[in-house]
């Protein structure tokens, strides 16, 4: 065992991973609520997203609010397999690299 600590990389911040729970939990409800809006037989899912005037309503506001999550993940511009930024490789990529170089 080393007497030094080890350094943790941050793969992603907060940010990212608070947008990344957004934009998953309003396409889960994207999802849920076609199903009962355009099919008769998951109708049922109505009960459970509030009823269907609520899900009628919130559908588009919600495509909305996905569609912004996806655009502010575009547009962040970080490559998400990148593990440095100034190599701009692949995590395992950029690891290989660095062991190279030492």
């Amino acid at each position: 065992m080393s007497t030094h600590e080890e350094a943790q990389i941050e793969r992603y911040s907060l940010f990212d991973r608070l947008l990344h729970w957004f934009v998953t939990l309003t396409f889960v409800y994207l999802l849920l609520s076609g199903l009962a809006i355009g099919y008769p037989r998951m109708a049922w899912l109505f009960d459970i997203l509030g009823g269907g005037q609520t899900v009628r309503s919130m559908h588009p506001w919600m495509g909305a609010a996905f569609t912004l999550g996806i655009v502010v993940i575009c547009s962040h511009g970080q490559d998400p397999c990148a593990s440095s930024p100034s190599t701009g490789n692949g995590g395992a990529t950029s690891a290989a690299m660095r062991a190279k170089d030492m």
